[in-house]
């Protein structure tokens, strides 16, 4: 199968090769070789850059033979900037989700909580994070402490 690209959609597709490669590898310190798959396929459209004129974006090691985002690509691309969005988000969707887990579990206990209904326990914690969010969007982690670590 062959597969045709312009120029711009080749230059979209470094974008989602790069969001992708940070979602599946940033935090890999085992070298899944589940991900080696996605790799290969990484290695082989990076190594395409020059035929779409795009080779001040994918620098090539010769020492190891593979290809990577330039600096250049960095700097010029939204790729890095959807990142830093999509990892502010998460950050503050997972605190707000992960203390009104936190909170329920301290309301009713583990297994209190075990013979709600999901219905029953999705309505609170959604009225929990709600709060949570409200207060960082005014405060940010002003607010926050822990307890025990304070000078």
């Amino acid at each position: 199968m062959k597969i045709n690209f312009t120029k711009q959609e080749y230059k979209n597709l470094l974008d989602i090769l790069y969001i992708a490669d940070w979602i599946t590898s940033a935090f890999d310190e085992t070298g899944d070789s589940k991900m080696a798959a996605y790799d290969q396929v990484t290695q082989k459209l990076l190594s395409h850059a020059k035929d779409f004129g795009f080779e001040d974006y994918v620098e090539h090691d010769k020492s190891n033979g593979r290809y990577y985002p330039s600096r250049q690509f960095e700097d010029e691309t939204t790729a890095q900037g959807i990142i830093d969005e999509y990892d502010n988000d998460t950050f503050w969707d997972e605190l707000a989700h992960r203390l009104a887990q936190r909170d329920m579990e301290v309301k009713y206990g583990r297994e209190q909580l075990n013979k709600m209904s999901m219905a029953q326990v999705m309505e609170e914690m959604s009225i929990i994070e709600d709060a949570y969010n409200n207060e960082f969007e005014e405060t940010g982690l002003l607010k926050v402490n822990l307890v025990g670590l304070q000078k």
